[in-house]
Protein backbone atom coordinates (compact mmCIF):
# COMPACT_ATOMS: atom_id res chain seq x y z
CA UNK A 1 0.00 0.00 0.00
CA UNK A 2 1.24 3.44 -0.83
CA UNK A 3 2.58 5.60 1.99
CA UNK A 4 0.09 8.33 1.08
CA UNK A 5 -2.80 5.90 1.51
CA UNK A 6 -1.47 4.74 4.87
CA UNK A 7 -1.20 8.33 5.97
CA UNK A 8 -4.81 8.95 4.94
CA UNK A 9 -6.00 5.85 6.79
CA UNK A 10 -4.01 6.85 9.84
CA UNK A 11 -5.54 10.31 9.79
CA UNK A 12 -9.03 8.85 9.36
CA UNK A 13 -8.44 6.41 12.23
CA UNK A 14 -7.19 9.18 14.50
CA UNK A 15 -10.15 11.34 13.51
CA UNK A 16 -12.59 8.47 14.21
CA UNK A 17 -11.03 7.79 17.61
CA UNK A 18 -11.13 11.49 18.44
CA UNK A 19 -14.71 11.72 17.15
CA UNK A 20 -15.82 8.83 19.35
CA UNK A 21 -13.86 10.00 22.37
CA UNK A 22 -14.96 13.64 22.49
CA UNK A 23 -18.47 14.66 23.72
CA UNK A 24 -20.67 16.51 21.21
CA UNK A 25 -23.37 17.97 23.49
CA UNK A 26 -23.70 19.70 26.85
CA UNK A 27 -20.00 20.42 27.18
CA UNK A 28 -20.57 23.16 29.75
CA UNK A 29 -22.92 21.12 31.96
CA UNK A 30 -21.56 17.61 31.42
CA UNK A 31 -19.77 17.47 34.76
CA UNK A 32 -22.89 18.65 36.62
CA UNK A 33 -25.07 16.14 34.76
CA UNK A 34 -22.71 13.28 35.60
CA UNK A 35 -22.72 14.29 39.27
CA UNK A 36 -26.55 14.45 39.37
CA UNK A 37 -26.83 11.06 37.64
CA UNK A 38 -24.46 9.48 40.11
CA UNK A 39 -26.40 10.90 43.05
CA UNK A 40 -29.65 9.52 41.65
CA UNK A 41 -31.27 12.92 41.03
CA UNK A 42 -31.23 12.45 37.23
CA UNK A 43 -32.07 9.22 35.45
CA UNK A 44 -29.79 9.80 32.42
CA UNK A 45 -27.08 12.23 31.40
CA UNK A 46 -28.77 13.23 28.13
CA UNK A 47 -31.50 10.70 27.42
CA UNK A 48 -32.51 7.06 27.79
CA UNK A 49 -31.24 4.23 25.55
CA UNK A 50 -33.05 3.77 22.27
CA UNK A 51 -33.91 0.04 22.54
CA UNK A 52 -35.65 -1.50 25.59
CA UNK A 53 -34.82 -4.89 27.05
CA UNK A 54 -31.08 -4.39 27.39
CA UNK A 55 -30.82 -6.34 30.62
CA UNK A 56 -32.71 -9.46 29.54
CA UNK A 57 -31.67 -12.94 30.57
CA UNK A 58 -29.32 -13.75 27.72
CA UNK A 59 -25.64 -14.51 27.23
CA UNK A 60 -23.11 -11.82 28.03
CA UNK A 61 -22.17 -11.38 24.36
CA UNK A 62 -25.79 -11.05 23.30
CA UNK A 63 -26.50 -8.52 26.04
CA UNK A 64 -23.38 -6.53 25.10
CA UNK A 65 -24.43 -6.51 21.44
CA UNK A 66 -27.95 -5.32 22.30
CA UNK A 67 -26.64 -2.72 24.70
CA UNK A 68 -24.29 -1.35 22.06
CA UNK A 69 -27.17 -1.30 19.60
CA UNK A 70 -29.25 0.67 22.09
CA UNK A 71 -26.45 2.96 23.17
CA UNK A 72 -24.77 3.82 19.87
CA UNK A 73 -26.38 7.23 19.56
CA UNK A 74 -25.57 8.13 23.14
CA UNK A 75 -22.02 6.91 22.55
CA UNK A 76 -21.65 9.32 19.64
CA UNK A 77 -23.20 12.25 21.54
CA UNK A 78 -21.31 11.72 24.80
CA UNK A 79 -18.08 10.33 23.52
CA UNK A 80 -16.45 7.16 24.74
CA UNK A 81 -15.05 8.41 28.05
CA UNK A 82 -18.18 10.31 29.08
CA UNK A 83 -20.36 7.40 27.93
CA UNK A 84 -18.52 4.96 30.20
CA UNK A 85 -18.81 7.42 33.08
CA UNK A 86 -22.52 7.86 32.29
CA UNK A 87 -23.17 4.09 32.40
CA UNK A 88 -21.36 3.77 35.72
CA UNK A 89 -23.15 6.80 37.11
CA UNK A 90 -26.58 5.56 36.00
CA UNK A 91 -26.01 2.20 37.66
CA UNK A 92 -24.85 3.92 40.84
CA UNK A 93 -27.79 6.36 40.73
CA UNK A 94 -30.26 3.49 40.22
CA UNK A 95 -28.91 1.76 43.30
CA UNK A 96 -29.14 4.95 45.38
CA UNK A 97 -32.75 5.54 44.32
CA UNK A 98 -33.64 2.01 45.34
CA UNK A 99 -31.95 2.55 48.70
CA UNK A 100 -33.84 5.82 49.25
CA UNK A 101 -37.14 4.20 48.22
CA UNK A 102 -36.63 1.32 50.64
CA UNK A 103 -35.71 3.78 53.39
CA UNK A 104 -38.81 5.90 52.67
CA UNK A 105 -41.07 2.84 52.69
CA UNK A 106 -39.80 1.94 56.15
CA UNK A 107 -40.22 5.51 57.41
CA UNK A 108 -43.34 7.31 58.74
CA UNK A 109 -44.37 8.72 55.36
CA UNK A 110 -44.17 5.38 53.59
CA UNK A 111 -46.06 3.61 56.35
CA UNK A 112 -48.80 6.27 56.26
CA UNK A 113 -49.06 5.94 52.47
CA UNK A 114 -49.44 2.16 52.73
CA UNK A 115 -52.12 2.68 55.37
CA UNK A 116 -54.07 5.06 53.12
CA UNK A 117 -53.88 2.50 50.32
CA UNK A 118 -55.34 -0.13 52.63
CA UNK A 119 -52.17 -2.26 52.63
CA UNK A 120 -51.44 -1.71 56.32
CA UNK A 121 -53.82 -1.70 59.28
CA UNK A 122 -54.07 1.71 61.02
CA UNK A 123 -53.24 0.29 64.45
CA UNK A 124 -50.15 -1.47 63.15
CA UNK A 125 -49.10 1.65 61.26
CA UNK A 126 -49.40 3.86 64.34
CA UNK A 127 -47.51 1.34 66.47
CA UNK A 128 -44.66 1.13 63.92
CA UNK A 129 -44.48 4.92 63.62
CA UNK A 130 -44.39 5.19 67.41
CA UNK A 131 -41.47 2.72 67.49
CA UNK A 132 -39.63 5.10 65.16
CA UNK A 133 -40.09 7.91 67.66
CA UNK A 134 -42.76 9.77 65.68
CA UNK A 135 -46.48 10.41 66.05
CA UNK A 136 -49.11 10.52 63.30
CA UNK A 137 -50.95 13.83 63.12
CA UNK A 138 -54.76 13.38 63.28
CA UNK A 139 -55.34 15.20 59.98
CA UNK A 140 -52.74 13.05 58.19
CA UNK A 141 -54.88 9.92 58.27
CA UNK A 142 -58.32 9.15 56.98
CA UNK A 143 -59.14 7.40 60.25
CA UNK A 144 -60.36 10.10 62.62
CA UNK A 145 -60.64 8.80 66.16
CA UNK A 146 -61.13 12.08 68.00
CA UNK A 147 -64.50 12.65 69.58
CA UNK A 148 -64.75 16.17 68.24
CA UNK A 149 -64.69 14.84 64.66
CA UNK A 150 -66.02 11.29 64.71
CA UNK A 151 -69.69 10.90 65.67
CA UNK A 152 -70.29 8.84 68.81
CA UNK A 153 -71.34 5.26 68.38
CA UNK A 154 -74.35 5.45 70.70
CA UNK A 155 -76.73 6.68 68.04
CA UNK A 156 -75.43 4.07 65.59
CA UNK A 157 -76.57 1.31 67.98
CA UNK A 158 -79.88 2.98 68.77
CA UNK A 159 -81.98 0.21 67.27
CA UNK A 160 -80.16 -2.49 69.22
CA UNK A 161 -80.22 -0.74 72.60
CA UNK A 162 -83.94 0.15 72.45
CA UNK A 163 -85.72 -2.66 70.56
CA UNK A 164 -89.10 -1.71 71.96
CA UNK A 165 -89.02 1.76 70.38
CA UNK A 166 -88.81 1.85 66.58
CA UNK A 167 -86.06 4.16 65.39
CA UNK A 168 -86.77 6.57 62.57
CA UNK A 169 -84.65 6.20 59.47
CA UNK A 170 -81.82 8.71 59.57
CA UNK A 171 -81.82 9.60 55.93
CA UNK A 172 -85.37 10.17 54.78
CA UNK A 173 -85.83 13.90 54.48
CA UNK A 174 -89.08 15.57 53.48
CA UNK A 175 -89.41 16.93 50.00
CA UNK A 176 -89.47 20.71 49.59
CA UNK A 177 -92.90 22.00 50.54
CA UNK A 178 -93.73 18.85 52.51
CA UNK A 179 -91.78 19.30 55.73
CA UNK A 180 -94.67 18.18 57.90
CA UNK A 181 -94.45 14.59 56.66
CA UNK A 182 -93.02 12.10 59.15
CA UNK A 183 -90.07 9.99 57.94
CA UNK A 184 -90.86 6.29 57.77
CA UNK A 185 -89.75 4.24 60.71
CA UNK A 186 -87.08 1.58 60.65
CA UNK A 187 -87.71 -1.91 62.06
CA UNK A 188 -86.24 -2.18 65.57
CA UNK A 189 -83.22 -4.34 66.18
CA UNK A 190 -82.03 -4.12 62.56
CA UNK A 191 -79.74 -1.09 62.24
CA UNK A 192 -78.12 -0.53 58.84
CA UNK A 193 -74.73 -2.13 58.50
CA UNK A 194 -73.07 0.70 56.54
CA UNK A 195 -72.03 3.77 58.51
CA UNK A 196 -70.99 6.89 56.59
CA UNK A 197 -69.08 9.80 58.07
CA UNK A 198 -69.05 12.89 55.84
CA UNK A 199 -67.99 15.57 58.33
CA UNK A 200 -64.28 16.32 58.58
CA UNK A 201 -63.46 13.54 56.13
CA UNK A 202 -65.16 10.74 54.25
CA UNK A 203 -65.22 7.47 56.12
CA UNK A 204 -67.34 4.46 55.16
CA UNK A 205 -67.26 1.55 57.60
CA UNK A 206 -69.09 -1.60 58.55
CA UNK A 207 -68.97 -3.45 61.83
CA UNK A 208 -66.04 -5.48 60.48
CA UNK A 209 -63.86 -3.16 58.40
CA UNK A 210 -63.18 0.25 56.91
CA UNK A 211 -64.15 0.46 53.22
CA UNK A 212 -62.97 4.02 52.61
CA UNK A 213 -59.63 3.26 50.95
CA UNK A 214 -61.19 0.74 48.58
CA UNK A 215 -63.83 3.27 47.52
CA UNK A 216 -61.38 6.13 46.98
CA UNK A 217 -58.96 3.96 45.02
CA UNK A 218 -61.13 4.44 41.89
CA UNK A 219 -61.85 8.20 41.61
CA UNK A 220 -64.64 7.97 39.01
CA UNK A 221 -66.57 5.35 40.95
CA UNK A 222 -65.99 7.29 44.17
CA UNK A 223 -67.36 10.39 42.44
CA UNK A 224 -70.53 8.56 41.35
CA UNK A 225 -71.08 7.04 44.79
CA UNK A 226 -70.63 10.34 46.62
CA UNK A 227 -72.61 12.34 44.06
CA UNK A 228 -75.60 10.05 44.52
CA UNK A 229 -75.19 10.39 48.28
CA UNK A 230 -75.22 14.19 47.99
CA UNK A 231 -78.36 14.13 45.87
CA UNK A 232 -80.03 11.80 48.36
CA UNK A 233 -79.18 14.11 51.26
CA UNK A 234 -80.95 16.94 49.45
CA UNK A 235 -83.93 14.80 48.41
CA UNK A 236 -83.98 11.20 49.54
CA UNK A 237 -87.17 10.33 47.66
CA UNK A 238 -85.97 11.31 44.19
CA UNK A 239 -83.43 9.40 42.12
CA UNK A 240 -81.09 10.85 39.52
CA UNK A 241 -82.00 10.38 35.87
CA UNK A 242 -79.34 8.58 33.90
CA UNK A 243 -79.04 11.45 31.42
CA UNK A 244 -78.48 13.95 34.25
CA UNK A 245 -75.85 11.74 35.83
CA UNK A 246 -74.13 11.20 32.47
CA UNK A 247 -74.06 14.94 31.81
CA UNK A 248 -72.62 15.56 35.26
CA UNK A 249 -69.94 12.92 34.79
CA UNK A 250 -69.01 13.82 31.19
CA UNK A 251 -69.95 17.47 30.59
CA UNK A 252 -69.58 18.75 27.04
CA UNK A 253 -69.59 15.26 25.48
CA UNK A 254 -72.09 14.08 22.87
CA UNK A 255 -75.22 12.72 24.67
CA UNK A 256 -74.99 9.30 23.01
CA UNK A 257 -71.38 8.95 24.15
CA UNK A 258 -72.36 10.19 27.61
CA UNK A 259 -74.94 7.44 27.97
CA UNK A 260 -72.56 4.79 26.64
CA UNK A 261 -69.76 5.83 29.00
CA UNK A 262 -72.16 5.98 31.93
CA UNK A 263 -73.31 2.42 31.19
CA UNK A 264 -69.68 1.31 31.33
CA UNK A 265 -69.09 3.13 34.62
CA UNK A 266 -72.20 1.64 36.19
CA UNK A 267 -70.98 -1.77 35.09
CA UNK A 268 -67.64 -1.01 36.75
CA UNK A 269 -69.54 0.13 39.83
CA UNK A 270 -71.22 -3.25 40.14
CA UNK A 271 -68.03 -5.13 39.29
CA UNK A 272 -65.43 -3.42 41.45
CA UNK A 273 -67.25 -2.00 44.48
CA UNK A 274 -67.67 -4.09 47.59
CA UNK A 275 -71.18 -5.50 48.09
CA UNK A 276 -71.65 -3.36 51.21
CA UNK A 277 -71.03 -0.19 49.16
CA UNK A 278 -73.09 -1.38 46.22
CA UNK A 279 -76.01 -2.27 48.45
CA UNK A 280 -76.66 1.45 49.00
CA UNK A 281 -76.99 2.12 45.25
CA UNK A 282 -80.17 1.43 43.30
CA UNK A 283 -79.58 1.17 39.53
CA UNK A 284 -82.68 1.28 37.35
CA UNK A 285 -83.37 1.56 33.66
CA UNK A 286 -84.06 5.30 33.89
CA UNK A 287 -82.79 6.42 37.28
CA UNK A 288 -79.92 5.78 39.66
CA UNK A 289 -80.24 6.58 43.34
CA UNK A 290 -78.68 6.28 46.76
CA UNK A 291 -80.80 4.28 49.20
CA UNK A 292 -80.14 6.45 52.19
CA UNK A 293 -82.32 4.37 54.49
CA UNK A 294 -79.81 1.51 54.22
CA UNK A 295 -77.06 3.55 55.90
CA UNK A 296 -76.30 5.51 59.03
CA UNK A 297 -75.11 8.93 57.88
CA UNK A 298 -74.00 11.69 60.24
CA UNK A 299 -75.42 14.59 58.20
CA UNK A 300 -78.72 12.81 57.61
CA UNK A 301 -79.13 12.26 61.33
CA UNK A 302 -78.37 15.93 62.01
CA UNK A 303 -81.01 16.95 59.47
CA UNK A 304 -83.56 14.62 61.04
CA UNK A 305 -82.82 15.76 64.58
CA UNK A 306 -83.15 19.40 63.49
CA UNK A 307 -86.62 18.62 62.11
CA UNK A 308 -87.56 17.01 65.42
CA UNK A 309 -86.16 20.00 67.34
CA UNK A 310 -88.48 22.37 65.47
CA UNK A 311 -91.45 20.51 66.96
CA UNK A 312 -90.01 20.42 70.49
CA UNK A 313 -90.05 23.20 73.05
CA UNK A 314 -88.68 23.41 76.54
CA UNK A 315 -87.00 20.50 78.26
CA UNK A 316 -85.60 17.60 76.25
CA UNK A 317 -85.47 13.98 77.31
CA UNK A 318 -82.10 12.84 78.62
CA UNK A 319 -81.46 10.63 75.58
CA UNK A 320 -82.42 13.46 73.21
CA UNK A 321 -80.16 15.89 75.04
CA UNK A 322 -77.19 13.50 74.90
CA UNK A 323 -77.61 12.82 71.20
CA UNK A 324 -78.10 16.51 70.44
CA UNK A 325 -74.89 17.39 72.31
CA UNK A 326 -72.96 14.61 70.54
CA UNK A 327 -74.11 15.74 67.11
CA UNK A 328 -73.35 19.39 67.84
CA UNK A 329 -69.79 18.32 68.68
CA UNK A 330 -69.27 17.19 65.08
CA UNK A 331 -71.64 19.51 63.18
CA UNK A 332 -69.02 22.26 62.89
CA UNK A 333 -66.74 20.08 60.72
CA UNK A 334 -66.84 20.67 56.97
CA UNK A 335 -69.02 18.42 54.83
CA UNK A 336 -66.91 16.38 52.37
CA UNK A 337 -63.85 18.67 52.51
CA UNK A 338 -62.08 16.77 49.71
CA UNK A 339 -64.97 16.97 47.27
CA UNK A 340 -63.58 19.88 45.25
CA UNK A 341 -60.34 17.99 44.60
CA UNK A 342 -62.24 14.88 43.50
CA UNK A 343 -64.53 16.94 41.27
CA UNK A 344 -61.54 18.63 39.63
CA UNK A 345 -59.86 15.28 39.01
CA UNK A 346 -62.94 13.63 37.46
CA UNK A 347 -64.85 16.42 35.68
CA UNK A 348 -62.32 19.28 35.80
CA UNK A 349 -64.90 21.25 37.77
CA UNK A 350 -67.27 21.66 34.81
CA UNK A 351 -70.32 20.07 36.45
CA UNK A 352 -72.88 21.34 38.92
CA UNK A 353 -71.99 19.06 41.82
CA UNK A 354 -70.12 21.88 43.56
CA UNK A 355 -73.40 23.81 43.86
CA UNK A 356 -75.08 20.75 45.38
CA UNK A 357 -72.32 20.38 47.97
CA UNK A 358 -72.72 24.05 48.90
CA UNK A 359 -76.46 23.49 49.33
CA UNK A 360 -75.79 20.62 51.74
CA UNK A 361 -73.31 22.76 53.67
CA UNK A 362 -75.87 25.58 53.91
CA UNK A 363 -78.55 23.18 55.13
CA UNK A 364 -76.06 21.77 57.62
CA UNK A 365 -75.37 25.23 59.01
CA UNK A 366 -79.11 25.90 59.26
CA UNK A 367 -79.62 22.58 61.06
CA UNK A 368 -76.76 23.37 63.41
CA UNK A 369 -78.38 26.70 64.32
CA UNK A 370 -81.69 24.92 64.96
CA UNK A 371 -79.99 22.39 67.26
CA UNK A 372 -78.16 25.14 69.14
CA UNK A 373 -81.44 26.99 69.59
CA UNK A 374 -83.09 23.82 70.90
CA UNK A 375 -80.19 23.29 73.31
CA UNK A 376 -80.47 26.90 74.52
CA UNK A 377 -84.23 26.52 74.96
CA UNK A 378 -83.65 23.38 77.03
CA UNK A 379 -81.05 25.05 79.26
CA UNK A 380 -83.30 28.05 79.74
CA UNK A 381 -86.21 25.81 80.75
CA UNK A 382 -83.85 23.98 83.11
CA UNK A 383 -82.98 27.36 84.70
CA UNK A 384 -79.40 27.39 83.44
CA UNK A 385 -79.30 30.78 81.73
CA UNK A 386 -75.52 30.82 81.52
CA UNK A 387 -75.42 27.59 79.48
CA UNK A 388 -78.36 28.81 77.42
CA UNK A 389 -76.52 32.03 76.56
CA UNK A 390 -73.44 30.07 75.40
CA UNK A 391 -75.47 27.92 73.00
CA UNK A 392 -77.62 30.79 71.72
CA UNK A 393 -74.64 33.13 71.24
CA UNK A 394 -73.04 30.52 68.98
CA UNK A 395 -76.27 30.20 67.03
CA UNK A 396 -76.54 33.99 66.77
CA UNK A 397 -73.00 34.25 65.38
CA UNK A 398 -73.92 31.79 62.64
CA UNK A 399 -77.30 33.27 61.76
CA UNK A 400 -77.90 36.75 63.19
CA UNK A 401 -80.96 37.07 60.92
CA UNK A 402 -82.88 34.27 62.71
CA UNK A 403 -85.48 36.12 64.80
CA UNK A 404 -86.29 33.03 66.87
CA UNK A 405 -82.64 32.75 67.88
CA UNK A 406 -82.43 36.45 68.74
CA UNK A 407 -85.64 36.25 70.80
CA UNK A 408 -84.44 33.22 72.78
CA UNK A 409 -81.02 34.82 73.31
CA UNK A 410 -82.63 37.98 74.70
CA UNK A 411 -84.72 35.89 77.08
CA UNK A 412 -81.62 34.00 78.23
CA UNK A 413 -79.64 37.21 78.73
CA UNK A 414 -82.43 38.78 80.76
CA UNK A 415 -82.78 35.63 82.85
CA UNK A 416 -79.04 35.76 83.51
CA UNK A 417 -79.10 39.42 84.47
CA UNK A 418 -77.34 40.75 81.36
CA UNK A 419 -79.84 43.53 80.71
CA UNK A 420 -77.47 45.75 78.73
CA UNK A 421 -76.63 43.06 76.21
CA UNK A 422 -80.31 42.12 75.96
CA UNK A 423 -81.31 45.74 75.20
CA UNK A 424 -78.57 46.00 72.57
CA UNK A 425 -79.76 42.85 70.81
CA UNK A 426 -83.37 43.96 71.04
CA UNK A 427 -82.42 47.20 69.32
CA UNK A 428 -80.15 45.61 66.70
CA UNK A 429 -82.05 42.38 66.20
CA UNK A 430 -85.76 42.44 66.91
CA UNK A 431 -86.23 46.20 66.58
CA UNK A 432 -84.65 46.31 63.16
CA UNK A 433 -87.07 43.76 61.74
CA UNK A 434 -90.24 44.93 63.44
CA UNK A 435 -92.65 46.89 61.28
CA UNK A 436 -92.77 50.62 61.86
Amino acid sequence: MRPEALDVLWVLLCWAVLFLAMPKRALGTLAVRLRLVRSGTRLHVLGPPGVPGVFSEESSLSRLRKQLGAEWWRLIELGGIAWVLALAGENRGRARRQERLALWQRGPSGLLWRCLLGELAPDRMEATVADLGCRVAPKATRELRHHHLVPPMAWLREGESRPAQPTASVGLLPQPGAESQEPPEEPPGQPPGLQVQTLGTLRVITAAEDLTAGLLRRPTLAFIWQYLLIRALLNSRAGVHRDALADELYPGVDPSQQRRRLSHRLYDLQKFLRPELLDAIAIGDLEVGFQIERCRIDVARIFQLAQEAKRTEGLLARSQLQELSDLLAVASAEFLPDWEDLEQAVTEGRGTSGDLVRQVRQRLEEARVTLLAALGDHELAARNPGQAVLALEEAYELRPDRLDVVSKLIDALEAGGQQGRAKELRRRGLGRDQPA
